[in-house]
């Protein structure tokens, strides 16, 4: 007499191994002689922080909330495993909820496995398969509807209703007199198909262009650069099936995908509202505010409100007080401007303060007592011309600074892997009051590059640049250190391989917006239920499943949430406003040639934004594919063989070529004959050279105009030598961003304990990217910067005044 269990559970998630999910409700029916014996076990399991994805809460509605005190897998396992000990247990999808069970008998370091603790498992969806005469997988309720079994009671999945269907299912499975029908029958009304749309153009407020980044990304296609276009329309009003031109949408992974009809390359699809609004937020932050009149006329502004005064008499020179009118210099800055303002003396004289210290004259010598003079000046008085109003202007940025005579000592450790605890207690100083500084110190960092980048554009002029790019992951886990699930972040940089001028260094993390209202009016609208490139804040990553998401990117074995302060920037909105950055600093440049990393979201980030520069030649850029060991599916073995077998023919038939001259002979070879990698149709090119680090490359541009001997050139010269030079800076030089020390037996748990606040580590990356450009790099670089500490941190303003 055999006795079956028939068993299902739901989950938070897919898989037990990468995303870490759970089990949150099992149940098991027992039957013997095909009859129902009334024993049950039903339990629902808390899973003790884990939460569900978007997909998995859909299917079975189970909110974190109802879990909260049901018992743990623990708790539950003897009942659990006393009931399907030496039964035959049957599971619809059996691979699917074993690794879950297995999974879970791990975690509490049971000695078995599912397997040992019961006498059979068979798997029903394999029997509907060969019932079916089916390769593809059949789902339950298919199954169900075929044999005519009622499934219009269950709203929603659960483990004990699946279950007692599975039952129903398998033996009418199991007899061969039970005829199934040939198809499924339809259940569903039929509806007109779902109109799909691309995202319309977004006109930017910093330049009035419109933006656009929906076109194909392949640089070789006729598309590339060409619009996908809306559906037309029938004349009844209704839209047409399809889209406009060469393109059409494909789903993967519940998300559309822009695929060219011409190349069949897909590409994401793009929200260009919220790349422009990412674009326009980073422009704000460098954007430095000038001086300018102050009489607004406005009382609610700070000495908004000006009077001039009209006298009573030759003694009482102070008569009735006048408002006057707003001035028609507000807004109008005085370095800007410089025709409309006059200066007008100074608040006070400037001041020498004059101290010993103790220091050493070089290096190795015994301290001296040396005599320091600092000059603090006074204000700058300065008159409008317009309305005689008078205001001032800080010459000294550390006036009235609390403890300003350690913001030195501070700046030099903060940038040379200080710690703040260890600041606090050094230079006795209280957090608050070393954030202060670092805020201090943030605002004179942007305001003395905003200054100097006027030089950029005569710096990069005529000149031809080669640029490395890449990305640095990192986590921190600032919001509770009891609960290890850390926000992933990432700094995408773009640096100069010969100077190691660092353009640009983005952080995907937002801390100047208002989370809040933007968290709210994600729940309040559902953008959740829309599609991503849809949401009204498309930018921003505001659910865990997508933060999931990104983890699984990185490989990371660790669950992760959004952070509880700030807003986590979407990666590729992030890119795509970081290259926008690039694009305006190199406008004058005469050409670029730029290296990528083989990471994802670099295609279509700089095929999207440098698109008419790719286009005319301006700019050549390549994603390398770097050799590593175990990942090398490029240069494998017989490719290898097979090139150097080529290079010993060259070496037999033409013996007066140089090395130089076969390997550009290979390299010809190499460029018409491209791979492609697994789950991808782009084309690289294999690199013929053994002794290069890069096995290949996926050329961005258009090199079908070329010269062999100019792609091999350009090739062979890549590099990511400036920006690998300058993540292993920033990892050694700014705390926040050092990689922790890892735990033997789990090399990724410990990055969850990385507990600082995103907004200081972007902070603090700024301030230590020009920092490290103005004076660490060169005393007088490539691109004409003067060494000069004290203008960093405390620089006067610049007048061109009368």
């Amino acid at each position: 007499m055999t006795r079956y269990v028939f068993l299902d559970t739901e989950t938070t998630g897919l898989n037990p191994h990468k995303g870490g999910h759970r089990i949150i409700d099992l149940a098991c029916i027992e039957y013997r002689d095909g009859k129902q014996t009334g024993h049950v076990f039903n339990t629902q399991i808390n899973p003790e922080g884990k939460k569900s994805t978007k997909g998995a809460f859909k299917v079975h509605k189970i909110s974190g909330e109802e879990l909260i005190g049901k018992p743990t897998f623990k708790e539950v396992s003897e009942d659990f495993i006393n009931f399907v000990k030496d039964a035959h247990l049957v599971i619809y999808n059996a691979s699917f909820d074993i690794q879950f069970i297995n999974s879970e008998l791990n975690r509490i370091n049971y000695p078995s496995s599912i397997n040992d603790i019961c006498s059979e498992i068979t798997c029903a969806m394999e029997l509907t398969k060969l019932k079916f005469n089916s390769e593809k997988n059949i789902s339950q309720d298919n199954a169900c509807k075929r044999y005519g079994i009622d499934i219009s009671h269950r709203k929603t999945h659960g483990a004990l209703i699946d279950a007692s269907l599975c039952a129903e299912l398998f033996f009418k499975l199991t007899n061969e007199t039970i005829i199934p029908l040939e198809r499924t029958p339809q259940s569903k009304p039929h509806r007109d198909p779902k109109l799909l749309t691309i995202p319309r153009a977004y006109k930017s407020k910093l330049d009035g262009v419109f933006i656009q980044q929906n076109f194909c990304k392949n640089s070789e296609c006729a598309n590339f650069g060409v619009v996908a276009l809306n559906p037309e329309k029938h004349q009844n009003g209704k839209p047409k099936k399809g889209l406009r031109n060469d393109y059409k949408l494909t789903k993967n992974n519940n998300e559309y995908l822009l695929t060219c009809k011409i190349c069949r390359q897909s590409s994401v699809i793009i929200n260009n509202q919220s790349f422009g609004k990412e674009l326009e937020r980073l422009a704000a932050i460098n954007r430095q505010e000038e001086p300018s009149c102050p009489n607004t006329g406005d009382s609610r502004t700070p000495y908004g409100q000006r009077h001039y005064y009209i006298p009573e008499s030759y003694e009482v020179r102070k008569g009735t007080a006048v408002l006057k009118p707003r001035c028609t210099n507000v807004g109008k800055g005085i370095f800007s401007n410089p025709e409309l303002y006059t200066l007008s003396g100074k608040t006070r004289p400037t001041e020498v303060i004059k101290k010993q210290v103790s220091k050493s004259v070089a290096r190795g010598r015994k301290p001296t007592v040396q005599e320091l003079e600092e000059q603090r000046l006074g204000s700058q008085r300065i008159k409008c011309e317009s309305c005689n109003t008078r205001f001032s202007v800080k010459l000294d940025p550390q006036q009235r600074h609390y403890m300003r005579d350690r913001n030195l000592p501070l700046f030099l450790n903060l940038m040379n892997k200080g710690i703040i605890n260890r600041e606090e207690e050094k230079l006795n100083m209280s957090a608050k009051v070393i954030y202060g500084k670092i805020d201090f110190f943030y605002e004179q960092a942007l305001a003395f590059d905003a200054y100097h980048s006027q030089l950029i554009d005569h710096a990069v002029a005529t000149k031809t640049l080669n640029l490395s790019t890449d990305r640095l992951h990192h986590t921190t886990n600032w919001g509770d250190h009891d609960i290890p699930r850390p926000t992933p972040l990432v700094v995408t940089s773009t640096v100069d391989n010969h100077s190691g001028y660092v353009f640009a260094s983005t952080l995907n993390f937002d801390f100047t917006s208002d989370s809040d209202y933007i968290k709210k009016e994600y729940k309040e609208k559902k953008d959740n239920d829309k599609e991503s490139y849809y949401r009204r804040y498309a930018q921003y990553v505001l659910n865990d499943a997508e933060v999931e998401e990104m983890a699984r990117q990185t490989n990371a074995d660790v669950a992760m949430q959004i952070p509880t302060q700030g807003l986590l920037v979407n990666q590729t909105y992030s890119m795509l406003s970081h290259f926008a950055v690039i694009k305006e600093m190199l406008r004058t440049a005469w050409h670029i040639n730029l290296y990528a990393d083989n990471d994802s979201g670099f295609k279509t980030s700089i095929s999207g934004v440098f698109q008419d520069w790719l286009a005319d030649g301006t700019m050549r850029a390549f994603q390398v594919f770097t050799e590593r060991s175990g990942n090398n599916q490029l240069l494998d073995k017989s490719t290898a063989e097979l090139i150097k077998k080529r290079d010993l023919e060259l070496q037999q038939n033409f013996p007066r070529l140089s090395k130089e001259e076969r390997l550009n002979l290979l390299w010809s070879q190499q460029l018409s004959n491209r791979v492609m990698l697994k789950g991808s149709k782009s084309e690289w090119i294999v690199s013929p050279n053994m002794l290069s680090r890069f096995a290949g490359f996926l050329p961005l541009t258009n090199i079908k105009g070329f010269e062999p001997e100019k792609i091999a050139s350009l090739l062979n010269s890549a590099s990511l030598n400036g920006v690998d030079n300058w993540f292993q800076i920033l990892r050694r030089h700014i705390n926040y961003y050092e990689r922790p020390v890892t735990s033997g037996t789990n090399s990724k748990r410990w990055n969850a304990y990385s507990g600082y606040n995103p907004k200081w580590m972007a902070k603090l990356m700024e301030v230590k990217r020009i920092y490290h450009m103005r004076i660490s790099v060169n005393p007088i670089g490539r691109f004409g910067f003067i060494r000069s500490l004290f203008h960093l941190l405390f620089r006067p303003c610049q007048f061109y005044l009368k």
